[in-house]
């Protein structure tokens, strides 16, 4: 395809792309119930998830998953062996990211490798705050020709030393785990090789209310790991820790069993704990007094900004120096709580849904000071400074009351977005799009006509024009990658803004390994460009490939 007709498109391209309306919610994990899809007799193992695109009547595989759930005492269980089967039941959850969702598809155009015979589903998503609707569609494919696109992961489990000490990786960030299973490392993709995060910090204090038994102040550092479980899937993937805590009353090695697991997303992660984890008595019975989660960053974000919805909308420095601001939450048992850190390095939100504590109204925690100690009494950890360390604190002073809860650990979400310098509109957006699920309608369809359009994925592996990294990205900080891989001929990459103009143009001879071609954010004349979505044009041998990137400035 010629230069000028490469331009031509990407504005048409754009065009249409504007006129599909696609979903403006981003990053929140999409969960179809199996109720709301029609009876699927195809097994799970042969169906496949495609997007269609209406600008040039293509079918794009996109990852996605089904996790079998059964329902315990109306608490829904994940990964239980009686829930295992290789079809999509009504408790069951589907699993998909939005900006993988597509256009609506004639009933008469089918992928090449979708069984032509056996019907599909076509699952239609309506957001109801802006009334935008993006479509998926599920289809039989042919596992002796089939394979499926690469999931959002990579997960590296801990060295025989340190079995609990495992990594994990998406095209947001990477997460890492300490010897005692705990999250103590968080890079985001603008600049991977910074660790922003010191670790996630658990508090833990009181004084049983019997004779002869002094105070105690527990942090995460007596977690004793026993062991995990990890379950690594296309969009949502698992980690099952098992831990044990010791005994504040010293009456043996061990005080109590917590268990939570640990659900990762491309853009987020969530602990999850367990109902009925703790009883009630038994946390009256040891006078807990102080309760606290939270995430203490590194010295690294100095500099960055911090928000939260129990504060005013104006940022806090985050400086190593303390600051006044109001700590009292209105909100009531179930609601979300949100708090925000940006700067250069990406975007860090982390959502809680208050629990049901008793005797200690909640409060938002913070301590920035470079100086050391805490803000609430305890013993501090990890590196014994507090950058924007920020999280839930219930602390009771009354001499004879005590904290009374069914849990040690609290749920909450984390999203890393690798976007720098965000306002608290990015945090108010994820809780608007948690709170309001989308309107899901599906239907079974059956192929009208014998025509068959390629897919993404059928393209001949010997050329593929590999997801750009990092994406996006902020040419201040990095270069962006595009790694082309094919059989040795001449291989054309064109940069588009979103008007079609040529930014950028680079020839290469493409090698039988991957050939790697950087752009530094400038044009043809050394510019720097400014900040949007380009596109990215890939030719080889006749073939086209083509990719959306997004540049971010400060």
């Amino acid at each position: 395809m010629s230069h000028k007709k490469w331009i031509l498109l990407s504005a048409l391209t754009l065009v249409l792309a504007v006129q599909a309306s696609p979903l403006n919610r981003r990053y929140v994990p999409i969960t179809v119930l199996g109720k709301q899809l029609p009876a699927v007799e195809t097994p799970t193992s042969q169906l496949a998830a495609f997007a269609f695109s209406a600008v040039d009547a293509s079918w794009t595989a996109v990852p996605w998953q089904v996790d079998d759930i059964i329902i315990e005492n109306n608490v829904r269980k994940y990964n239980k062996a009686e829930a295992e089967n290789d079809r999509i039941d009504a408790e069951d959850e589907l699993l998909l990211m939005p900006h993988d969702l597509g256009d609506r598809a004639p009933t008469d155009l089918w992928p090449a490798t979708a069984d032509s015979v056996l019907p599909r589903i076509e699952i239609a998503l309506h957001d109801p705050l802006d009334g935008q609707q993006a479509w998926i569609y599920l289809f039989a494919v042919t596992a002796e020709t089939w394979q499926p696109p690469n999931g959002y992961f990579s997960h590296t489990p801990g060295s025989a030393e340190q079995p609990a000490a495992d990594w994990w990786h998406t095209p947001a960030y990477t997460l890492g785990l300490s010897a005692n299973g705990w999250i103590d490392f968080v890079a985001l993709s603008l600049d991977p090789q910074l660790d922003i995060l010191d670790r996630l910090k658990l508090r833990l204090a009181g004084k049983p209310g019997w004779p002869g038994y002094s105070a105690y102040s527990y942090t995460e550092d007596v977690m004793l790991w026993e062991k995990s479980a990890v379950r690594v899937k296309p969009v949502r993937s698992f980690q099952d820790q098992e831990t044990l805590i010791t005994n504040p009353l010293n009456f043996g090695a061990k005080f109590l069993s917590v268990d939570y697991k640990l659900h990762y997303y491309p853009y987020s992660y969530k602990l999850v704990v367990p109902e009925d984890q703790l009883d009630s008595s038994l946390s009256a019975l040891f006078g807990i007094k102080t309760l606290r989660q939270s995430l203490d960053f590194s010295p690294a974000i100095s500099g960055a900004r911090f928000y939260s919805d129990s504060t005013t909308s104006d940022a806090i420095a985050i400086d190593g120096q303390p600051d006044a601001l109001t700590t009292a939450l209105g909100q009531q048992i179930g609601d979300p709580v949100w708090m925000m850190v940006s700067g250069a390095f990406g975007s860090v939100v982390s959502i809680y849904r208050l629990p049901n504590v008793k005797g200690a109204p909640a409060q938002l925690y913070y301590a920035d000071r470079s100086d050391g100690g805490t803000a609430d009494g305890t013993a501090d950890s990890g590196d014994n400074l507090s950058f924007c360390d920020s999280g839930l604190l219930f602390q009771t002073q009354e001499q004879n009351q005590v904290l009374v809860s069914d849990r040690i650990t609290l749920d909450f979400a984390t999203y890393f977005i690798p976007a720098a310098w965000q306002g608290p509109e990015l945090a108010q957006n994820l809780v608007t799009w948690e709170d309001n699920d989308l309107q899901i309608s599906a239907e079974t369809q059956h192929k009208t006509a014998s025509t068959a359009v390629t897919t993404a994925s059928a393209i001949p592996a010997a050329f593929a024009l590999e997801p750009a990294y990092p994406n996006p990205f902020d040419p201040s900080r990095s270069i962006l990658s595009l790694a082309i891989s094919g059989p040795a001929a001449p291989i054309e990459i064109v940069i588009t803004d979103i008007r079609g103009c040529e930014i950028r143009r680079f020839v290469r001879e493409c090698t039988e390994r991957a050939t790697v071609v950087a752009w530094d954010g400038t044009d043809q004349r050394g510019h720097r460009v400014a900040s949007g979505i380009y596109l990215v044009w890939a030719a080889h041998l006749g073939q086209t490939q083509t990719a959306k990137i997004l540049l971010l400035t400060p």
